[in-house]
């Protein structure tokens, strides 16, 4: 668990309320850090998982593999990140197969989710950034349709998993006249492209929203 409060007092070392936390899955919290943390994030049970903060002196980023915690210290691109306003979003997301793009304290680096004899390898800086920038992730997906028509409508909706124009039908809806429908995928679900298609000629609204 990372909680990412800072202020002024922690700043001076007169409090300490940011934490980074682990449950034993029965009744004990041990506490890991006693400063701000924002992120903790690993593709699968058994793989390295990372967890991001800071403290006065650098950020901080801990790695967790086979039992046991390590910790890393990386530069601070601006003391601007310091402030507890621009802490929220900085995230770390999976944006190819076996790489982590990881936003910190105002620098993005590439990094692998694999570890190697027990440690993470090849932590890349790509570049900074003096902008907060929100989520970079799109774990979540809705599909909201309208049917505008007198008529009751079949949308059917398809995906392209592959990009390479092979359509698979992912479902149908029954939509009635003036009415409406929305459907949530799973969590994570991906593929290239989604088309609609009505069976009648109709006057419809189909609503993306990725977040």
């Amino acid at each position: 668990m990372a909680n990412n409060t800072y202020d002024e007092q922690d700043y001076h070392g007169t409090m300490h309320g940011g934490r980074l936390a682990e449950w034993d899955g029965r009744s004990e919290w041990n506490v890991l850090e006693k400063t701000a943390f924002n992120e903790v994030a690993a593709v699968r049970a058994g793989e390295a998982m990372y967890a991001t903060g800071w403290d006065k002196c650098s950020a901080i980023l801990k790695v967790y593999v086979n039992g046991e915690w390590s910790t890393y210290r990386l530069p601070k691109a601006t003391q601007a990140m310091d402030h507890m306003i621009l802490t929220e979003w900085p995230r770390i997301r999976e944006v190819e197969t076996e790489r982590f793009l990881l936003d910190c304290h105002g620098i993005f680096y590439e990094m692998s989710h694999l570890a190697y004899g027990g440690k993470v390898w090849g932590i890349r800086p790509i570049s900074t950034h003096l902008r907060m920038i929100p989520e970079t992730g799109f774990e979540h997906k809705v599909i909201h349709l309208c049917n505008d028509s007198v008529q009751p409508v079949r949308f059917t909706v398809e995906v392209d998993f592959l990009g390479d124009g092979t359509w698979k039908t992912y479902d149908a809806f029954e939509i009635a006249g003036s009415g409406y429908v929305h459907h949530e995928f799973a969590a994570g679900f991906s593929a290239h492209w989604i088309r609609i298609t009505a069976n009648s000629d109709c006057k419809a609204t189909a609503y993306l929203i990725y977040a």
